[in-house]
């Protein structure tokens, strides 16, 4: 369904998002090309009307890099996300995660 309406409105914010998510256990790739449309057609909303839609998608974006072990993209969008929605403990802890270097001191 959300291919069909993509089809008739390829500018179509949630559609892009919604396919995103749908493909994200069986086509990364895809979910990925989806996601980063729906977060440019967002950030080009006027009057911050996209604003909502930039924090979702800037969180599934980067959990998804995360879960693919694509850490510095991850780090990249999760590190934007948490300057709108800086109470997100999960996301924090995700990013401790992924910018903590282990010691290899003995």
């Amino acid at each position: 369904a959300y291919r069909k309406a993509l089809e008739l409105e390829p500018n179509y914010i949630d559609g892009h998002y919604n396919l995103a998510y749908a493909l994200e256990s069986q086509d990364v790739q895809g979910a990925i090309e989806h996601y980063e449309r729906a977060l440019a057609l967002a950030r080009n909303q006027p009057d911050g009307a996209g604003l909502e839609m930039v924090t979702k998608t800037l969180r599934d974006l980067g959990s998804l890099y995360y879960r693919t072990g694509e850490t510095e993209k991850a780090a990249d969008y999760l590190t934007e996300y948490i300057q709108y929605v800086p109470a997100d403990a999960g996301i924090e802890e995700i990013l401790d995660q992924i910018t903590s270097v282990p010691s290899e001191r003995g």
